[in-house]
């Protein structure tokens, strides 16, 4: 929302002072429009990746603030909703590899997130909106507890002056009445920032907004709601319904939605677009705003614009103009929100990659657009795709085609070629495409996520599909690079009949390890710390390559060896494991064979978790 601490906009001298500072940041923004303060040279990219925490259930949990403070890094903040975080990556300079150094930070990030997470019994998940999100997840007690939450909710339900609504249909039909914002809070989101320059502004921003329909029906991943099966990225209806401050009434009503595509294409300046915004959107929040705009232009300084990036914050369009600084410059960039986070990193970079390439190579004959298309197919474009996906009819170059058929014969080479123009590798280029190209062949997420959901509900609850869903996007996520790869759910492997169960519906998950590096001081605390006797030893992404058990440290002990010395000739390998979807009997069996307590759980060597014998003699019980 631009500031952090806010407060709702009053009548009097608090209204008129933020009135004051909202016009001095748009006359500062068009001094620096006619004075070409804006960087035009150099271009970045960057993100912000949203995220979801859940517990050993695989259900939505409220921990976001414990985890944010045991991560302790600025990069991460919270979100509306307490089951959900988000980091914000740094500024990388729209170059050869950039893309491919984007996914390493977001995965080394994430894994940070996931390393403290382990910790308080929470994994993190990626996808557009959580399959296990039922009614007792939507609620205030969910809201996280900070002030600009609270402010901003009772701020619009002001606005509203009565419930907010939400209907939704898909397969199924949504239709249910809310008191707070909180709904907003079941939406994930991958928010991809292209910096432009503002002698392209509307060129860049009109392209942007024809091209979200065939970007968004290869990047759809949120089709399930409260167990219905909506949308294929059901996130759009969602976030328009569950923010809108306009009032159902016997009288026409032709506002425009905050959350939304807008309702005609942009014809004038960056500063226009943002006029437009004050004019048609009622600025709800306020903060403390000291000097002004203007006068920091006129001390050499650029300008915050603090005022009018709050007002901003609240004018939620899928394509948004956002202004900022990087090394004391000005610069505009068009921010992607209707991105789904997930269903992995490489997944998101990929849906990143191709729409880049697309705004970098706009065709001849589609230039202009406002002078030659109509606004409406745009916008029809991008409520087929949220719809329908793949299978949605996307009206292009005066003819309706197939989607799928579309992005594989024309928008693939087009981005390719956009992507070289940019000055991508273009081996990384081909690499983040093929993603998308494989989607065309197999699935996207949406299609996952329905295909398995209506699988397993023809003989199971919604409520174990939605359990066996989120549960199998977390190890799929382990075992696979994109969504395309991603395997059915066997039914069987995972719910089996109480007789038989499977190690999956016992072993632990949130699984203490170390690495092979650690000391064996190290080693030995963690066991005093978390009263265990075992940790696996893993490298790189949790790949198993040992184990070492509370008799290897004190025989470590008794022999004298160096307490800071690391494990490497200490813990044991190889080691035996077992899968998950194995039988108890099975792991009952192999612990007595071999005279061991516990087995990790690996997936293709990936450890996802452990059993121990106190485990066994739960499951005999």
């Amino acid at each position: 929302m631009g500031v952090q601490e806010v407060r709702s906009i009053s009548s009097g001298h608090h209204k008129l002072k933020y009135i004051s500072h909202l016009l001095d940041d748009v006359e500062a923004f068009d001094q620096l429009l006619h004075e070409e303060g804006f960087e035009n040279k150099e271009m970045h990219i960057g993100a912000e990746q949203e995220f979801c925490l859940v517990d050993s259930s695989w259900r939505p949990v409220n921990k976001a603030m414990d985890l944010l403070a045991a991560i302790n890094q600025p990069d991460f903040t919270t979100e509306l909703a307490l089951y959900n975080l988000e980091l914000n990556t740094r500024a990388h300079k729209l170059q050869s590899d950039c893309f491919k150094k984007l996914e390493t930070e977001v995965k080394e990030k994430l894994a940070l997130a996931a390393e403290k997470a382990r910790l308080l019994d929470v994994n993190i998940i990626l996808t557009g909106i959580l399959p296990t999100i039922n009614f007792n997840h939507i609620n205030l007690s969910s809201m996280t507890p900070l002030v600009r939450y609270n402010v901003l909710n009772e701020s619009m339900r002001k606005i509203r002056k009565q419930d907010f609504e939400i209907h939704i249909q898909g397969l199924d039909e949504l239709h249910i009445r809310h008191n707070s914002i909180i709904y907003e809070g079941c939406n994930t989101s991958f928010q991809a920032h292209l910096q432009i320059t503002p002698a392209h502004f509307r060129s860049a921003y009109n392209w942007a907004q024809y091209i979200s329909g065939p970007v968004l029906a290869v990047a759809t991943n949120s089709p399930l709601l409260l167990r219905r099966q909506l949308w294929h990225e059901t996130r759009i209806a969602l976030f328009s319904q569950s923010v809108d401050t306009r009032s159902t009434s016997y009288l026409l009503n032709d506002k425009e939605p905050r959350v939304g595509f807008g309702r005609d294409w942009q014809r004038g300046n960056a500063g226009d677009y943002y006029k437009d915004s004050i004019t048609r959107f009622k600025s709800i929040l306020t903060g403390d705003f000291k000097e002004k705009s203007t006068v920091q232009i006129k001390a050499g300084k650029p300008p915050k614009l603090s005022a009018l990036l709050l007002h901003n914050g609240t004018d939620y369009r899928w394509n948004r103009l956002c202004y900022g600084t990087q090394q004391q410059k000005p610069h505009l960039r068009i921010e992607n929100r209707y991105l789904p986070s997930g269903p992995s990193p490489k997944d998101e970079i990929a849906n990143f990659c191709f729409w880049v390439g697309l705004m970098y190579n706009q065709p001849e004959n589609l230039k202009n657009l406002h002078s030659k298309v109509p606004f409406y197919v745009a916008k029809m474009n991008f409520l087929n795709a949220a719809r329908l996906g793949l299978e949605s009819p996307l009206f292009w170059e005066g003819k309706f085609q197939n989607a799928r058929k579309l992005i594989g014969d024309k928008l693939l080479p087009l981005a390719y070629d956009g992507l070289l123009k940019a000055g991508i590798d273009s081996q990384i280029a081909s690499h983040y495409l093929n993603v998308i190209q494989k989607r065309l062949f197999k699935h996207t997420g949406s299609e996952w996520i329905i295909n398995n959901y209506r699988k397993i509900t023809e003989k199971h609850s919604a409520s174990i599909a939605t359990k066996l869903l989120t549960r199998s996007m977390y190890e799929n996520n382990l075992a696979y690079d994109c969504v395309a790869d991603w395997q059915s759910i066997c039914i069987k492997k995972y719910y089996q009949v109480r007789n038989h169960p499977t190690v999956s519906a016992y072993m632990k998950t949130n699984v203490f390890t170390a690495m092979p590096d650690d000391t064996l001081l190290m080693v030995k605390k963690i066991m005093e710390w978390k009263n265990i006797h075992h940790l696996p030893v893993v490298k790189n992404q949790y790949e198993l390559v040992g184990i070492i058990s509370s008799t290897d440290v004190l025989q470590a002990y008794k022999n004298k060896i160096n307490l800071n010395k690391s494990i490497r000739k200490i813990f044991r390998q190889p080691v035996r494991s077992i899968h998950r979807h194995q039988t108890m009997q099975e792991a009952e069996k192999m612990m007595l064979e071999h005279k061991i307590k516990c087995l990790p759980v690996t997936h293709e060597n990936i450890l996802i978790g452990i059993i121990t014998s106190k485990d066994i003699d739960a499951w005999k019980r």
